[in-house]
């Protein structure tokens, strides 16, 4: 493991911890290093929440690759678990600290929406196969990318998680069960 590694390793312990308000005088201590190096090899906290961010989207590309490739799935089962995918990265998301996380670095969040906006090829090219198998009916793609973007955007605000007290997975698969029950032909 390199250093910026550890670094991104201890970032995220310390967010799950104590969320962005984390000082890097902690992140130092964490990882036994001075503040000047961790400085030095990850800049500030922005560009370090930068990174993690899109180590976030990576994981979150290997595991709708290897969804997309699992021929032990048909097209219905591998769009929804695509869809239903979330980072591997830190504890389960606490969306209070996500929220305040926006607030202090909205850099960051319009990264992250830019991610979460782009690249639904894989989503819509299943979505596809299931309707060329005459699993789900068609509608149109762009319309279903915004139905799917706006509930992921309204449950990663994490309101009605909270108030529900269900996870993100557990409210998506829930979604997921409306829409795809829906679109059966």
């Amino acid at each position: 493991m390199t250093a910026i590694d550890r670094i991104k390793e201890a970032a995220i312990l310390e967010f799950d911890d104590k969320g962005p308000r984390f000082t890097m005088d902690d992140l130092s201590r964490r990882l036994g290093m001075s503040k000047k190096t961790v400085y030095e090899l990850v800049g500030d906290k922005e560009r370090l929440f930068g990174m993690l961010v899109e180590d976030a989207w990576a994981s979150i590309k290997r595991q709708e690759a290897a969804v997309a490739a699992d021929p032990g799935l048909g097209p219905v089962e591998k769009f929804r678990r695509v869809v239903g995918i979330m980072p591997s990265l830190g504890a389960a998301l606490d969306y209070g600290k996500v929220r305040e996380l926006e607030e202090l670095y909205p850099d960051v969040r319009r990264r992250m929406e830019r991610h979460l906006e782009s690249d639904w090829d894989v989503t819509l090219g299943l979505y596809d196969d299931a309707v060329r198998e005459g699993s789900l009916r068609r509608v149109d793609g762009q319309l279903l990318r915004l139905v799917l973007y706006s509930a992921m955007e309204r449950l990663l605000d994490g309101e009605y998680l909270e108030a529900s007290g269900k996870g993100y997975a557990e409210a998506m698969d829930g979604v997921l069960d409306m829409l795809v029950e829906g679109l059966r032909s």
